[in-house]
């Protein structure tokens, strides 16, 4: 039995920067196979991260996460707008930073005050003591990647994010109310026990059956909410709804492709979502300015958009639109070339919860709605764009016609539902949403059907039973 010797690393590197110029990244793993009999060591190239093991040989020259991920830039408005206001284009997200190393990443979630960090070390290379030692840093979690141990989670936002990723499969709690999960796939496990639920309403209790469940499962990570609204030493805090856009607020799949080395795909999901939207964006415009060609005293859409709470009995919370990125909706509205009306000055009372620097501003009482709106709604902004300009008239009315998801006539449309899960196809497949291709519009879209578009100042009232986020604990 013998071994074949074969070139270092650092050599294959120079070789393929020789030929392919210094841009390339290689990550070089070594990998035993049996040739008749005997073993051979042999080197293999990857241009992408490790998502299925460990490194095998270890070399610290060695980049092991040439796909990185990169805050996406904002420009669905372009720089002027048709009204001659200025867009300043920016990166996101505004919370999320994720910093790269050769053999470790560094998560930070900047919402938190102060900000909290995650350092995530690839598993087969040697953990990064002296960072972690270093007095100036403070890691609420040190954690060896791909990550085993499975994920549990705690709210209904955070649910899309892991399923688009295909890692369904890897969660294994749900500690919170399960009513509220909507996604019929994770509903399938929940049901048949493959996903523990932890859960009493009794919030003495409920911190004992999460001491226990932890106490069971040692190696799990829990996802709070951006109100903490979990605690302790296996705990990650997700702030993706506490984001300025809808872009930005999706791209924290970023934060859960770290976890698994995924963000190539991440990379993939979030590019093609934006490109959608940012279409949507673009057919607006368009129908807008021809529009105003037809009828130029024609002005923008305006929308009521109010939610109805009956958690703590806090009533209406009416919007708010100082500037087109003070929340979802404002962006909604202004993709669309429509325009929000604002709570009245000095009207209701606001509340900020867990030391979240987030207000929610509330009117009067009463009501609660379905809460698909709080989970796959995430996994499917781009289609809500749609929506909304299909709603204002700002649509493009060549192609395929677009058909609401979201959004309906509470008098002539029916209450929609979501679609099954195949089991077992699909229980453990990628979560793919069944959004709708946004067509381009085009010249023929110069509509003397103005009808369609919304008259001078007319007024469309969304009755928006719906809240921002569900806290299912």
């Amino acid at each position: 039995m013998f071994k074949i010797t074969t070139i270092t690393s650092a050599v294959i590197g120079l070789l393929l920067a020789s030929l392919f110029g210094s841009s390339v990244v290689v990550v070089v793993r070594a990998q035993d196979i049996n040739v008749g009999g005997t073993t051979q060591d042999e080197g293999s190239i990857l241009v992408e991260n490790l998502v299925d093991r460990c490194v095998i040989d270890y070399d610290p020259d060695v980049d092991y996460f040439p796909v990185k991920y990169q805050k996406p830039s904002i420009s669905s408005y372009g720089d002027i707008d048709i009204f001659g206001e200025k867009f300043e284009p920016h990166n996101t997200t505004d919370f999320l930073e994720i910093t790269y190393f050769k053999t470790y990443k560094i998560v930070t979630n900047k919402h938190q005050d102060p900000p909290v960090s995650y350092l995530l070390y690839q598993c087969g290379t040697e953990k990064p003591q002296d960072v972690i030692d270093d007095p100036d840093n403070k890691f609420d979690l040190v954690l060896p990647i791909p990550h085993q141990g499975g994920l549990a989670l705690t709210q209904t936002p955070q649910i899309p994010y892991p399923e688009m990723l295909g890692l369904r499969g890897e969660i294994i709690g749900l500690i919170g109310n399960p009513s509220y999960v909507t996604s019929p796939c994770l509903s399938s496990l929940l049901d048949d026990g493959s996903v523990e639920v932890v859960y009493d309403s009794n919030s003495t209790i409920q911190r004992e059956l999460i001491d226990d469940y932890i106490e069971r499962n040692p190696n799990v990570i829990i996802f709070s909410g951006p109100t903490n609204n979990v605690v302790g030493d296996r705990v990650m805090v997700v702030s993706a709804t506490q984001e300025r856009t809808n872009v930005a607020t999706f791209d924290w799949m970023a934060f859960w492709a770290a976890l698994y080395n995924l963000e190539g795909e991440a990379s993939r999901i979030t590019s093609e979502m934006q490109a959608s939207y940012d279409c949507s964006s673009d057919n607006a415009k368009a129908v807008a300015a021809q529009q105003r060609e037809l009828v130029p005293e024609e002005k923008q859409p305006v929308i009521l958009w109010a939610n109805y709470f009956t958690y703590q009995n806090l009533g209406w919370s009416v919007a708010e639109c100082p500037t087109w990125d003070s929340a979802y909706y404002c962006e909604y509205a202004a993709h669309c070339d429509a325009t929000i009306l604002s709570r009245p000055e000095g009207a209701g009372y606001n509340k900020t919860y867990g030391g979240s620097p987030t207000v929610y501003w509330y009117l009067i009482h009463s009501g609660q709605g379905p809460s698909a709106w709080n989970e796959q709604r995430y996994a499917e902004y781009d289609v809500v764009g749609l929506d909304m300009c299909d709603i204002v008239g700002r649509s493009s009315t060549t192609g395929v016609q677009h058909e609401r998801r979201w959004f309906r006539n509470v008098f002539t449309e029916p209450i929609g539902s979501l679609e099954t899960c195949n089991v077992p196809d699909e229980i453990f497949q990628p979560y793919v949403p069944p959004g709708t291709e946004c067509d381009s519009a085009g010249e023929e879209d110069t509509t003397s059907e103005s009808s369609s578009a919304p008259e001078k100042s007319s007024l469309l009232a969304f009755y928006l039973a719906m809240v921002a986020f569900v806290l299912v604990v």
